[in-house]
């Protein structure tokens, strides 16, 4: 070896070997940083938010959601900026506890993940508060996804079910085709569709959603959950712009943890209730997404606004959505 790369060496060396100090932006003495013994810490100037701290609950979403539906149950919750199609608070909570029985009576319990493949609809808040009331997990899809993209979210997620729209079905049945060769084992062990149709034919072995909250289905809120505030409630994933998407395990608490700290960010943070008037938000931004979801539709309803749904752009559709429904609050 020549003395030369020896030396380089030796001096690689030596600085590997030193105590492991960190200086971050040295000049400025309000952002100095030592670490020693794999600790990082300040030295000066905490920083504070200027907003007060928020008291997180020790609850579930569909808890906190429900706190709110005696205050206006009349009102309007969601409404379908399309067809016009609505549904009450009451209505909500009521056809979210029929669809939470109906899912214990299929036999899902506390750690299964539920799969949704679902445009935005006035349908989304009664399957999620539904699915979560009854101690499940969902893990929500992009609607436009191809067979292979889906077949890997599927798979990834460990789901036992999948929820999904009608114009979805076909490439929903073909990735669980492709998941149960993969798999060699039949993990799912039911599909639900939500049909706002009930003349429309199924597939056999493909469930109504209709049919699970319809009239005479048990509608009981059950006496307590099994769920804690810790346990993870969303599985949503990445987009997977740099390789396969990616779950993310959320739990209730980070949920309204979410939602409390942008009430609480002063006047321009805050919904209007029914008693206030009523915001109207516009829930253009997919569900799917969490900004969508949590932003818009469990911030809205958690505050009593009202939702006005679009299933995707379409200038016309949004226009006259704006137009006639007064809408507030528009994330775009």
């Amino acid at each position: 070896m020549s003395r030369g790369r020896l030396g380089r060496l030796e001096t690689c060396w030596r600085s590997l070997s030193r105590p492991p100090v960190c200086r971050l932006h040295s000049q400025h003495p309000c952002l100095r940083l030592s670490v020693s013994s794999q600790q990082c810490r300040y030295t000066s100037h905490i920083v504070r938010s200027p907003f007060p701290d928020i008291e997180i609950p020790n609850k579930l979403i569909p808890e906190m959601i429900w706190e709110i539906v005696d205050r206006f149950p009349e009102s309007t919750a969601i409404k379908c900026g399309l067809t016009g199609r609505s549904y009450t608070f009451a209505q909500i909570h009521r056809l979210s506890l029929r669809f939470a029985n109906s899912l214990r009576k299929a036999g899902f319990t506390r750690g299964d993940v539920i799969a949704l493949v679902l445009s935005n609809s006035p349908e989304f808040p009664i399957i999620t508060l539904g699915a979560l009331e009854a101690d499940l997990s969902l893990s929500f899809v992009n609607h436009s996804y191809t067979p292979d993209e889906m077949t890997h979210q599927l798979k990834d997620s460990g789901s036992v079910c999948v929820i999904v729209g009608t114009e979805q079905l076909e490439v929903v049945l073909s990735s669980i085709d492709k998941v149960e060769k993969a798999t060699h084992s039949k993990p799912f062990r039911r599909v639900i569709v939500v049909d706002t149709s009930p003349a429309e034919s199924l597939p056999p072995g493909v469930s109504r959603f209709s049919e699970l909250v319809a009239d005479g289905v048990d509608q009981s809120a059950k006496s307590g959950y099994q769920t804690q505030s810790t346990d993870m409630a969303l599985l949503p994933y990445s987009s997977g712009t740099t390789g396969l998407s990616k779950g993310v395990c959320l739990s209730h608490r980070n949920i309204l943890c979410n939602i409390l700290q942008m009430s609480s960010t002063g006047e321009c943070g805050k919904i209007r209730s029914p008693e206030q008037g009523q915001d109207i938000l516009l829930g253009l931004l997919p569900f799917y997404h969490i900004y969508g979801l949590v932003v818009i539709l469990l911030n809205g309803l958690l505050h009593g606004g009202q939702v006005i749904t679009l299933p995707k752009f379409e200038q016309e559709s949004f226009v006259r959505t704006l137009e006639n429904d007064k809408v507030i609050h528009s994330e775009h």
